[in-house]
Protein backbone atom coordinates (compact mmCIF):
# COMPACT_ATOMS: atom_id res chain seq x y z
CA UNK A 1 0.00 0.00 0.00
CA UNK A 2 2.70 2.38 0.90
CA UNK A 3 4.90 2.05 -2.65
CA UNK A 4 1.21 2.78 -4.02
CA UNK A 5 1.10 5.82 -2.18
CA UNK A 6 4.61 6.61 -2.97
CA UNK A 7 4.23 6.58 -6.66
CA UNK A 8 0.90 7.92 -7.14
CA UNK A 9 2.55 10.78 -5.26
CA UNK A 10 5.25 10.56 -7.46
CA UNK A 11 2.42 11.22 -10.87
CA UNK A 12 1.28 13.58 -8.73
CA UNK A 13 4.29 15.73 -8.66
CA UNK A 14 5.38 15.50 -12.13
CA UNK A 15 2.28 16.58 -13.26
CA UNK A 16 2.62 19.18 -10.89
CA UNK A 17 5.90 20.03 -12.82
CA UNK A 18 4.83 19.68 -15.61
CA UNK A 19 1.87 22.48 -15.25
CA UNK A 20 3.48 24.76 -12.98
CA UNK A 21 6.47 26.65 -14.39
CA UNK A 22 8.54 29.78 -12.59
CA UNK A 23 6.34 31.96 -12.19
CA UNK A 24 7.90 35.67 -13.20
CA UNK A 25 9.32 36.28 -16.45
CA UNK A 26 10.77 39.43 -16.96
CA UNK A 27 13.76 41.01 -18.75
CA UNK A 28 14.75 40.43 -22.62
CA UNK A 29 16.79 38.18 -24.62
CA UNK A 30 19.76 39.92 -24.96
CA UNK A 31 21.79 39.81 -28.74
CA UNK A 32 25.12 41.40 -26.91
CA UNK A 33 27.03 40.55 -23.80
CA UNK A 34 26.74 44.12 -22.83
CA UNK A 35 23.68 44.01 -21.41
CA UNK A 36 23.62 45.20 -17.94
CA UNK A 37 20.47 43.54 -17.15
CA UNK A 38 19.59 46.72 -15.14
CA UNK A 39 15.79 45.25 -14.77
CA UNK A 40 17.22 42.98 -12.14
CA UNK A 41 17.44 44.68 -8.79
CA UNK A 42 19.37 41.52 -7.15
CA UNK A 43 23.59 43.18 -8.31
CA UNK A 44 25.08 39.71 -8.16
CA UNK A 45 22.45 37.78 -10.14
CA UNK A 46 22.69 41.16 -12.91
CA UNK A 47 26.27 39.76 -13.03
CA UNK A 48 25.47 36.05 -12.84
CA UNK A 49 23.21 36.87 -16.32
CA UNK A 50 26.45 38.81 -17.16
CA UNK A 51 28.77 36.44 -17.69
CA UNK A 52 26.43 34.12 -18.77
CA UNK A 53 25.94 36.52 -21.38
CA UNK A 54 29.61 36.50 -21.72
CA UNK A 55 30.04 32.61 -21.92
CA UNK A 56 26.95 32.70 -24.81
CA UNK A 57 29.55 34.59 -26.84
CA UNK A 58 32.72 33.30 -25.92
CA UNK A 59 32.80 30.07 -24.71
CA UNK A 60 34.46 31.41 -21.35
CA UNK A 61 32.76 30.43 -17.99
CA UNK A 62 32.62 32.70 -14.48
CA UNK A 63 33.96 35.86 -16.23
CA UNK A 64 32.60 38.58 -17.47
CA UNK A 65 33.48 40.62 -21.32
CA UNK A 66 34.26 43.91 -20.37
CA UNK A 67 36.08 46.42 -22.65
CA UNK A 68 36.94 43.64 -24.82
CA UNK A 69 38.70 41.86 -21.84
CA UNK A 70 37.48 38.42 -20.07
CA UNK A 71 37.57 39.75 -16.47
CA UNK A 72 37.23 37.12 -13.72
CA UNK A 73 33.92 36.90 -12.08
CA UNK A 74 35.18 37.63 -8.32
CA UNK A 75 36.70 40.48 -9.84
CA UNK A 76 33.45 42.12 -10.55
CA UNK A 77 31.26 40.25 -7.93
CA UNK A 78 33.79 39.65 -5.30
CA UNK A 79 32.67 37.61 -1.97
CA UNK A 80 29.79 36.10 -4.01
CA UNK A 81 29.35 31.92 -4.54
CA UNK A 82 29.86 30.72 -8.21
CA UNK A 83 27.33 28.57 -8.32
CA UNK A 84 24.09 30.07 -9.98
CA UNK A 85 26.63 32.14 -12.70
CA UNK A 86 28.84 28.56 -13.14
CA UNK A 87 24.74 26.78 -14.17
CA UNK A 88 23.84 29.51 -16.21
CA UNK A 89 26.98 29.79 -17.85
CA UNK A 90 27.56 26.20 -18.51
CA UNK A 91 23.68 26.23 -20.51
CA UNK A 92 24.11 29.60 -21.72
CA UNK A 93 28.05 28.09 -23.93
CA UNK A 94 26.28 24.58 -24.77
CA UNK A 95 22.94 25.70 -26.25
CA UNK A 96 23.40 29.26 -27.22
CA UNK A 97 20.71 30.39 -25.71
CA UNK A 98 20.26 33.86 -23.99
CA UNK A 99 19.23 33.54 -20.28
CA UNK A 100 17.41 35.86 -18.66
CA UNK A 101 15.81 36.94 -14.80
CA UNK A 102 13.08 34.07 -15.22
CA UNK A 103 16.01 31.21 -16.19
CA UNK A 104 17.16 32.30 -12.60
CA UNK A 105 14.01 31.26 -11.00
CA UNK A 106 13.59 27.69 -12.69
CA UNK A 107 17.05 26.58 -11.46
CA UNK A 108 16.20 27.51 -8.00
CA UNK A 109 13.02 25.88 -8.57
CA UNK A 110 14.86 22.92 -9.94
CA UNK A 111 17.24 22.75 -7.69
CA UNK A 112 14.69 22.43 -4.74
CA UNK A 113 12.79 20.05 -6.72
CA UNK A 114 15.70 17.76 -7.82
CA UNK A 115 17.50 17.83 -3.91
CA UNK A 116 14.13 16.85 -2.61
CA UNK A 117 13.44 14.07 -4.62
CA UNK A 118 16.91 12.44 -4.49
CA UNK A 119 16.45 13.17 -0.59
CA UNK A 120 13.27 11.52 -0.51
CA UNK A 121 14.77 8.04 -2.69
CA UNK A 122 17.18 8.04 0.12
CA UNK A 123 15.02 7.77 2.80
CA UNK A 124 13.15 4.93 0.36
CA UNK A 125 16.18 3.29 0.43
CA UNK A 126 16.48 3.39 3.91
CA UNK A 127 13.31 1.89 4.56
CA UNK A 128 11.78 5.03 5.48
CA UNK A 129 8.60 4.62 2.94
CA UNK A 130 6.09 7.13 4.80
CA UNK A 131 8.88 9.72 5.50
CA UNK A 132 9.64 9.51 2.16
CA UNK A 133 6.21 10.01 1.14
CA UNK A 134 5.71 13.07 3.41
CA UNK A 135 8.72 14.76 1.78
CA UNK A 136 7.92 14.21 -1.63
CA UNK A 137 4.10 15.78 -1.29
CA UNK A 138 4.79 18.01 1.96
CA UNK A 139 8.60 18.78 1.22
CA UNK A 140 7.84 19.87 -2.50
CA UNK A 141 5.31 22.39 -1.40
CA UNK A 142 7.32 23.64 1.25
CA UNK A 143 10.20 24.45 -1.50
CA UNK A 144 7.93 25.97 -3.75
CA UNK A 145 6.43 28.58 -1.56
CA UNK A 146 9.74 31.28 -1.51
CA UNK A 147 10.15 32.72 -5.30
CA UNK A 148 12.80 35.39 -5.64
CA UNK A 149 15.47 36.41 -8.17
CA UNK A 150 18.35 35.76 -5.87
CA UNK A 151 20.33 32.85 -4.06
CA UNK A 152 18.37 31.79 -0.99
CA UNK A 153 15.59 29.91 -2.71
CA UNK A 154 17.59 27.55 -3.71
CA UNK A 155 19.19 27.12 -0.47
CA UNK A 156 16.60 24.80 0.57
CA UNK A 157 17.52 22.12 -2.44
CA UNK A 158 21.27 22.34 -1.39
CA UNK A 159 20.83 21.83 2.23
CA UNK A 160 18.38 18.75 0.89
CA UNK A 161 21.79 17.44 -0.75
CA UNK A 162 24.50 17.86 2.21
CA UNK A 163 21.98 16.20 4.13
CA UNK A 164 22.54 13.07 2.33
CA UNK A 165 26.00 11.80 3.31
CA UNK A 166 25.06 12.07 7.34
CA UNK A 167 21.57 10.46 6.69
CA UNK A 168 23.74 7.59 5.07
CA UNK A 169 26.17 7.11 7.19
CA UNK A 170 24.18 7.11 10.08
CA UNK A 171 21.38 4.85 8.27
CA UNK A 172 22.85 2.75 6.12
CA UNK A 173 26.10 2.28 7.50
CA UNK A 174 25.37 -0.84 9.71
CA UNK A 175 23.72 -2.66 6.74
CA UNK A 176 26.89 -2.33 4.81
CA UNK A 177 27.91 -5.79 4.64
CA UNK A 178 24.91 -6.85 3.16
CA UNK A 179 24.16 -3.84 1.18
CA UNK A 180 27.36 -2.81 0.06
CA UNK A 181 26.96 -1.40 -3.35
CA UNK A 182 24.02 0.69 -2.47
CA UNK A 183 25.82 1.75 0.77
CA UNK A 184 28.58 3.18 -1.47
CA UNK A 185 26.87 4.45 -4.24
CA UNK A 186 24.89 6.96 -1.50
CA UNK A 187 27.94 7.88 0.21
CA UNK A 188 29.35 8.64 -3.68
CA UNK A 189 25.96 10.62 -3.99
CA UNK A 190 26.60 11.93 -0.92
CA UNK A 191 30.23 13.65 -1.35
CA UNK A 192 29.21 14.67 -4.22
CA UNK A 193 25.74 16.89 -2.74
CA UNK A 194 28.16 18.39 -0.54
CA UNK A 195 30.49 19.33 -3.46
CA UNK A 196 27.53 21.37 -5.45
CA UNK A 197 26.04 22.47 -2.35
CA UNK A 198 29.01 24.54 -1.68
CA UNK A 199 29.03 26.12 -5.40
CA UNK A 200 26.08 27.54 -4.52
CA UNK A 201 26.21 28.18 -1.18
CA UNK A 202 29.19 28.27 1.44
CA UNK A 203 27.32 28.26 4.54
CA UNK A 204 24.83 25.46 3.39
CA UNK A 205 28.01 23.51 2.32
CA UNK A 206 29.71 23.84 5.62
CA UNK A 207 26.50 22.64 6.89
CA UNK A 208 27.17 19.21 5.51
CA UNK A 209 30.80 19.06 5.84
CA UNK A 210 30.37 19.31 9.97
CA UNK A 211 27.50 17.19 10.00
CA UNK A 212 29.23 14.31 8.02
CA UNK A 213 31.90 14.38 10.43
CA UNK A 214 29.71 14.23 13.35
CA UNK A 215 27.92 11.13 11.64
CA UNK A 216 31.06 9.67 10.99
CA UNK A 217 32.33 10.57 14.74
CA UNK A 218 29.15 8.47 15.89
CA UNK A 219 30.00 5.48 14.02
CA UNK A 220 32.99 5.48 15.40
CA UNK A 221 32.14 5.83 18.83
CA UNK A 222 30.03 2.74 18.08
CA UNK A 223 32.98 0.84 16.94
CA UNK A 224 31.06 -0.88 13.77
CA UNK A 225 33.16 0.37 11.11
CA UNK A 226 36.92 0.23 10.19
CA UNK A 227 39.17 3.02 10.95
CA UNK A 228 40.65 3.46 7.24
CA UNK A 229 36.56 3.18 5.89
CA UNK A 230 36.21 6.54 8.06
CA UNK A 231 39.24 8.18 7.17
CA UNK A 232 38.60 7.80 4.02
CA UNK A 233 35.06 9.06 4.05
CA UNK A 234 36.88 12.04 5.83
CA UNK A 235 39.09 13.21 3.34
CA UNK A 236 36.59 13.21 0.45
CA UNK A 237 33.83 15.31 2.74
CA UNK A 238 36.68 17.82 3.21
CA UNK A 239 37.95 17.50 -0.43
CA UNK A 240 34.41 18.34 -1.24
CA UNK A 241 34.25 21.28 0.36
CA UNK A 242 37.20 22.73 -2.06
CA UNK A 243 34.74 22.43 -4.87
CA UNK A 244 34.65 25.98 -5.67
CA UNK A 245 38.47 26.69 -5.66
CA UNK A 246 38.79 23.53 -7.80
CA UNK A 247 36.30 24.84 -10.39
CA UNK A 248 38.18 28.07 -10.49
CA UNK A 249 41.74 27.13 -10.68
CA UNK A 250 40.41 24.82 -13.46
CA UNK A 251 38.97 27.83 -15.22
CA UNK A 252 42.23 29.91 -14.69
CA UNK A 253 44.14 26.72 -16.43
CA UNK A 254 41.91 26.23 -19.38
CA UNK A 255 41.20 29.78 -20.22
CA UNK A 256 44.96 30.88 -19.41
CA UNK A 257 43.69 33.21 -17.15
CA UNK A 258 44.75 34.79 -14.07
CA UNK A 259 43.53 34.21 -11.08
CA UNK A 260 41.19 36.62 -9.31
CA UNK A 261 42.44 39.02 -6.15
CA UNK A 262 39.23 38.87 -4.43
CA UNK A 263 37.01 36.40 -2.48
CA UNK A 264 35.94 33.77 -4.91
CA UNK A 265 33.09 32.53 -1.92
CA UNK A 266 30.89 34.19 0.21
CA UNK A 267 33.23 34.13 3.46
CA UNK A 268 31.69 34.30 6.62
CA UNK A 269 33.52 36.91 8.62
CA UNK A 270 31.39 39.96 6.61
CA UNK A 271 28.01 38.21 7.88
CA UNK A 272 29.01 37.62 11.42
CA UNK A 273 30.67 41.31 11.97
CA UNK A 274 27.39 42.98 10.65
CA UNK A 275 25.46 40.34 12.57
CA UNK A 276 26.16 42.58 15.35
CA UNK A 277 24.22 44.95 14.26
CA UNK A 278 21.06 43.30 13.62
CA UNK A 279 19.84 44.74 17.03
CA UNK A 280 20.17 47.78 19.38
CA UNK A 281 24.14 47.81 20.07
CA UNK A 282 27.25 49.49 21.10
CA UNK A 283 29.45 49.09 18.45
CA UNK A 284 27.83 51.58 15.79
CA UNK A 285 27.23 48.53 13.66
CA UNK A 286 24.06 47.95 11.79
CA UNK A 287 23.19 45.46 8.95
CA UNK A 288 24.46 47.35 6.05
CA UNK A 289 27.61 46.32 3.72
CA UNK A 290 28.88 49.94 4.16
CA UNK A 291 29.06 49.77 7.13
CA UNK A 292 31.21 46.75 7.43
CA UNK A 293 33.83 48.28 4.97
CA UNK A 294 33.90 52.00 6.50
CA UNK A 295 35.21 50.20 9.75
CA UNK A 296 37.45 48.34 8.06
CA UNK A 297 38.96 51.28 6.11
CA UNK A 298 39.06 53.01 9.92
CA UNK A 299 41.58 49.45 10.81
CA UNK A 300 42.98 49.67 7.79
CA UNK A 301 42.89 52.74 4.85
CA UNK A 302 44.48 50.46 2.29
CA UNK A 303 42.03 47.44 2.83
CA UNK A 304 40.52 46.41 -0.84
CA UNK A 305 36.82 45.31 -0.73
CA UNK A 306 36.04 42.01 -0.80
CA UNK A 307 39.53 40.64 -0.68
CA UNK A 308 40.81 38.13 1.48
CA UNK A 309 42.14 41.16 3.52
CA UNK A 310 39.40 42.71 3.91
CA UNK A 311 37.67 39.66 5.57
CA UNK A 312 40.62 39.04 7.62
CA UNK A 313 40.39 42.72 9.12
CA UNK A 314 36.53 42.07 9.91
CA UNK A 315 37.69 38.63 12.00
CA UNK A 316 40.44 40.83 13.89
CA UNK A 317 37.33 43.58 14.33
CA UNK A 318 35.13 40.78 15.29
CA UNK A 319 37.16 39.26 18.05
CA UNK A 320 38.14 42.08 19.33
CA UNK A 321 34.55 42.93 20.02
CA UNK A 322 34.44 39.88 21.44
CA UNK A 323 37.36 39.93 23.81
CA UNK A 324 36.72 43.41 24.88
CA UNK A 325 32.88 43.42 25.67
CA UNK A 326 32.20 39.57 26.05
CA UNK A 327 28.77 40.42 28.11
CA UNK A 328 27.48 42.63 25.19
CA UNK A 329 28.12 40.87 22.31
CA UNK A 330 26.49 37.62 24.40
CA UNK A 331 23.58 40.16 25.48
CA UNK A 332 23.30 40.54 21.75
CA UNK A 333 23.18 37.14 20.52
CA UNK A 334 20.46 36.31 23.72
CA UNK A 335 18.05 38.90 21.81
CA UNK A 336 18.45 37.59 18.44
CA UNK A 337 17.99 34.13 19.71
CA UNK A 338 14.70 34.99 20.98
CA UNK A 339 13.47 37.22 18.35
CA UNK A 340 14.65 33.95 15.63
CA UNK A 341 12.50 31.86 18.19
CA UNK A 342 9.68 34.16 17.05
CA UNK A 343 9.75 34.04 13.60
CA UNK A 344 7.49 32.34 11.60
CA UNK A 345 7.71 30.28 8.45
CA UNK A 346 5.65 30.92 4.89
CA UNK A 347 3.09 28.45 5.40
CA UNK A 348 3.08 27.87 8.73
CA UNK A 349 2.29 31.78 9.83
CA UNK A 350 -0.25 30.91 12.60
CA UNK A 351 2.69 29.61 15.22
CA UNK A 352 6.33 30.73 15.89
CA UNK A 353 9.15 28.71 15.23
CA UNK A 354 9.96 28.38 18.74
CA UNK A 355 6.36 26.59 19.91
CA UNK A 356 6.46 24.64 16.59
CA UNK A 357 10.28 23.38 17.56
CA UNK A 358 8.96 22.16 21.72
CA UNK A 359 5.80 20.59 20.29
CA UNK A 360 8.41 18.33 17.97
CA UNK A 361 10.75 17.75 20.46
CA UNK A 362 8.21 16.93 22.82
CA UNK A 363 6.31 14.62 20.90
CA UNK A 364 9.34 13.13 19.13
CA UNK A 365 10.92 12.14 23.11
CA UNK A 366 7.44 10.80 23.51
CA UNK A 367 7.12 8.69 20.86
CA UNK A 368 10.85 7.47 20.91
CA UNK A 369 10.86 6.79 24.82
CA UNK A 370 7.91 4.10 24.39
CA UNK A 371 10.02 2.69 21.66
CA UNK A 372 11.88 1.06 24.42
CA UNK A 373 14.84 0.28 21.25
CA UNK A 374 18.88 1.28 21.82
CA UNK A 375 20.34 4.52 20.23
CA UNK A 376 20.37 4.38 16.48
CA UNK A 377 19.00 1.03 16.33
CA UNK A 378 16.67 2.18 13.80
CA UNK A 379 16.72 4.37 10.42
CA UNK A 380 14.53 6.17 11.56
CA UNK A 381 16.48 7.60 14.40
CA UNK A 382 19.04 8.73 12.46
CA UNK A 383 16.65 11.19 10.34
CA UNK A 384 15.44 12.66 13.73
CA UNK A 385 19.20 12.89 14.56
CA UNK A 386 19.93 14.67 11.57
CA UNK A 387 17.11 16.74 11.10
CA UNK A 388 17.74 18.44 14.50
CA UNK A 389 21.54 18.87 13.84
CA UNK A 390 20.03 20.80 10.70
CA UNK A 391 17.98 22.53 12.77
CA UNK A 392 20.36 23.97 15.61
CA UNK A 393 22.95 24.70 12.48
CA UNK A 394 19.81 26.91 10.76
CA UNK A 395 19.31 28.76 14.30
CA UNK A 396 22.36 29.07 14.87
CA UNK A 397 22.70 31.30 11.50
CA UNK A 398 19.96 33.23 12.55
CA UNK A 399 22.00 34.24 15.55
CA UNK A 400 25.48 34.93 14.48
CA UNK A 401 23.94 36.42 10.79
CA UNK A 402 20.25 37.50 10.89
CA UNK A 403 16.98 35.84 11.00
CA UNK A 404 15.63 37.10 7.69
CA UNK A 405 13.08 34.97 6.30
CA UNK A 406 15.85 34.19 3.39
CA UNK A 407 17.84 33.11 5.71
CA UNK A 408 15.47 30.65 7.91
CA UNK A 409 13.68 29.34 4.96
CA UNK A 410 15.19 25.95 4.53
CA UNK A 411 14.98 25.17 8.26
CA UNK A 412 11.46 24.10 7.17
CA UNK A 413 12.51 20.91 5.33
CA UNK A 414 14.21 19.99 8.86
CA UNK A 415 10.85 20.42 10.47
CA UNK A 416 9.34 18.70 7.69
CA UNK A 417 11.83 15.58 7.76
CA UNK A 418 11.35 15.57 12.15
CA UNK A 419 8.01 15.07 11.80
CA UNK A 420 8.11 12.28 9.55
CA UNK A 421 11.03 10.68 11.71
CA UNK A 422 7.89 11.23 14.44
CA UNK A 423 5.45 9.59 12.65
CA UNK A 424 8.08 6.76 11.53
CA UNK A 425 8.02 6.05 15.48
CA UNK A 426 4.14 6.02 15.39
CA UNK A 427 3.87 3.85 12.85
CA UNK A 428 6.67 1.45 14.62
CA UNK A 429 5.00 1.48 17.78
CA UNK A 430 1.70 0.65 15.99
CA UNK A 431 3.01 -2.08 14.55
CA UNK A 432 4.56 -3.31 17.88
CA UNK A 433 1.33 -2.63 19.63
CA UNK A 434 -0.36 -4.89 16.89
CA UNK A 435 2.24 -7.44 17.42
CA UNK A 436 1.63 -7.64 21.05
CA UNK A 437 -2.04 -8.45 20.73
CA UNK A 438 -1.76 -10.79 17.92
CA UNK A 439 0.23 -12.95 20.13
CA UNK A 440 -1.73 -12.50 23.42
CA UNK A 441 -5.10 -13.31 21.42
CA UNK A 442 -3.03 -16.38 20.28
CA UNK A 443 -1.63 -17.68 23.22
CA UNK A 444 -5.93 -17.09 24.54
CA UNK A 445 -6.90 -19.33 22.19
CA UNK A 446 -4.36 -22.36 22.46
CA UNK A 447 -5.69 -25.32 24.22
CA UNK A 448 -4.34 -25.90 27.16
CA UNK A 449 -1.90 -28.72 27.51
Amino acid sequence: MTRLMLRAALVGLFCWLAFAPASATDGQIVAYPTDTHSDVAWSAARLWLQSADCARVTKVILVVCSNGQLVPLANANPGDDPGHALALGLYSAATGNAVQSSDILSLNKWINIFGTILLAALLYSMGLQLASLVLITVGIYAANQYVDIAPHPAQYGMAALTTILPLAILGLMPDFNRRRKTVLVWFAIGVLGIAVATLFRQSIGMMGVASSILALVAVAIRGRTRFTAIAILTLAVLASYQSPSLVFRARDAIYHLTASNTMEQHGIWHNIYLGLGVVDNDFGISWDDSVAFKHALQINPKVVWGTTEYYETLRGAYFKLVLEHPLSVAIIYAKKLWLTLQQTLTWISFLPLGYLLLGLATTAAVARFFLRRGFLSDPSDALLIVSAIYICFFIGQAVLFHFLAAYLFPIQLFLILAAAAILEFLLKLSADAWRSHTLRATASSSPIQ
